[in-house]
């Protein structure tokens, strides 16, 4: 009360000593001395926030108040005018002046967001498909229109707002959030945020790549070997090295077909055969038998077993067909020289009308090693055996039925022998108790129609084969007759992928990676991409 009394009493003495004229030259002169009291009289002014804002309302109701009575001066000159105009810009320039010399406490925060960051260090990205974003916001929009993702994080109250990453605090202005340590504050920032972080590049302190204990000054490590500090300064520090394996004799031609895995231009003995490949094709740009064009295809009905492709010999014809079939696609198909021709099971010189050819070894069948000379094929037990020379050979007891008129069914879905009253686990062990102990000729599965309308759906959740009309009871074996007895598979049946999805449409079946795609392919489906 008593600084606006005296402030009041500046303005209002003028109007009691002379006129107007009086009031222009003595009032302004007079406001400047009394205005300097004030603030001589309170140091502080310019200190508290709560003394500038009174003040401020106190020159206001001055301007303001009725009492002053201004406008009844009678006729004002020019200079009256002028004199009111010079209070008005006195009283202007002392708020002023007051104003832009207060300055707000540290602990108050204000309404404006905080500048962004340094991104040179950081950027969003999107976790499906790794694409980088500008913001938060843009992240979330693209997760709900590309990925149909809907963001749910609860925590996030000021989404405009970016967080500063160098918080030394580990304060999230985002979220509102403070953290106990750093780890933990990143880890917010990468979860929540879809902030992925660079690496902070030391441009003073410069790795040795020859260091010869493999340290590194920059980083403070010491690395076991040569290769993981090599690895770390390529990776870390973004350096172009040189390869370690660099050639000891650069014109000595390199052979792969080594016995010995010896590399005569690196002058160098590997353990195994995987890293003597691996290392041609790494270093020398030669791929490994496996991974040859498929222009060059083994001979089918080799004599001998050999693959002179991948130089193996196999011992068993089983195992080279096999081979041919997974790794090389070639698909074997049984050649009889008269298809049509019924073979005589009694003859006696062992003569086939089928094959065209004499059966010279006779199987023993009281074998120890239960070896079947004539298939030049070992059976795992004594059964089996037993089992084989019936079926293939029709050597056994061959069951009596009482009723002719019963006859098992070649296509039972169960594996069912009626006649036995036995059921067999798979198809291939069903046809050969119906070859062996019925003495029934059955056509082959390769016969089956190859119509793509009717074709086998390879995912049927019944596992049945309409085309053969066969059931079986595991997807293992379902999926194998569907590869085996209908191999001739339309091209717009496998969908090859073209993009980064790696699908497959007739198993409607995603893969991580290409090669695994590749190799489902060649499996399942005979295709070779």
């Amino acid at each position: 009360m008593k600084l606006r009394d005296r402030l009041k009493q500046n303005v209002i003495e003028p109007k009691k000593k002379g006129s107007a004229a009086d009031f222009s030259s003595n009032t302004a002169r007079e406001l400047t001395i009394n205005n300097a009291k004030i603030m001589k009289d309170y140091p502080s002014f310019n200190e508290s926030r709560f003394k500038m804002e009174e003040n401020h309302k106190v020159t206001v109701k001055i301007k303001s108040d009725q009492n002053l009575n201004i406008r009844s001066l009678e006729s004002p000159s020019q200079d009256d005018k002028n004199a009111l105009k010079k209070v008005d810009s006195i009283d202007f320039k002392v708020k002023l002046e007051s104003t832009t010399n207060f300055r707000a406490p540290s602990n108050i925060s204000s309404d404006k967001p905080s500048l962004p960051p340094n991104t040179d260090y950081f950027y969003y990205y999107c976790i499906m498909c790794k694409k980088k974003m500008t913001d938060l916001k843009s992240v979330i929009d693209h997760l709900k229109s590309t990925h149909s993702i809907k963001y749910q994080r609860m925590s996030i109250k000021h989404i405009d707002l970016e967080p500063e990453i160098n918080d030394p605090n580990f304060y999230c202005q985002t979220c509102e959030t403070i953290f106990p340590s750093k780890p933990s504050y990143r880890s917010h920032l990468s979860k929540i945020h879809y902030m992925r972080f660079r690496r902070y590049k030391r441009r003073r302190t410069v790795p040795d790549p020859n260091s010869p204990n493999h340290y590194c000054r920059a980083c403070n490590y010491t690395y076991p070997s040569k290769e993981t500090y090599h690895l770390h300064l390529k990776s870390a520090h973004e350096m172009e090295l040189p390869s370690l394996y660099s050639r000891k004799n650069p014109n000595t031609f390199s052979d792969w077909t080594n016995p010995d895995f010896y590399c005569a231009s690196c002058n160098f003995t590997y353990k195994s055969k995987n890293s003597f490949l691996g290392h041609y094709e790494k270093i020398h740009d030669i791929k490994s038998p496996r991974k040859l064009s498929t222009t060059f295809f083994p001979v089918p009905n080799d004599t001998k077993n050999y693959c002179k492709i991948c130089n193996i010999t196999y011992k068993h014809k089983s195992h080279y067909k096999e081979h041919c079939h997974h790794l090389h696609g070639i698909t074997f198909e049984r050649v009889f020289a008269n298809p049509d021709a019924t073979p005589d099971f009694s003859d006696p010189n062992n003569y086939c009308k089928t094959c065209d050819r004499k059966v010279d070894n006779i199987p023993v069948v009281d074998d120890p090693s239960f070896n079947c000379h004539a298939c030049d094929k070992t059976l795992s037990s004594k059964g089996c055996f037993k089992k084989h020379l019936l079926a293939i050979h029709s050597i056994g007891e061959l069951i009596q039925n009482d009723d002719d008129s019963l006859e098992p069914e070649i296509d039972n879905p169960n594996f069912y022998c009626c006649v036995c009253n036995w059921r067999y686990r798979s198809l291939s062990y069903y046809r050969e108790h119906l070859r062996g102990t019925h003495r029934m000729v059955l056509p082959p599965l390769a016969s089956c129609s190859s119509d793509s309308d009717s074709f086998p759906s390879s995912i049927d959740p019944d596992l049945y084969c309409h085309d053969c009309k066969l059931r079986y009871n595991s997807y293992k074996y379902y999926r194998r007759h569907c590869r085996v007895a209908h191999i001739k598979i339309s091209d717009d049946a496998v969908k090859l992928a073209t993009t980064s999805d790696f699908y497959c449409a007739k198993c409607n079946r995603y893969y991580s990676t290409k090669g695994s795609l590749k190799l489902h392919l060649k499996r399942f489906h005979n295709r070779i991409m």
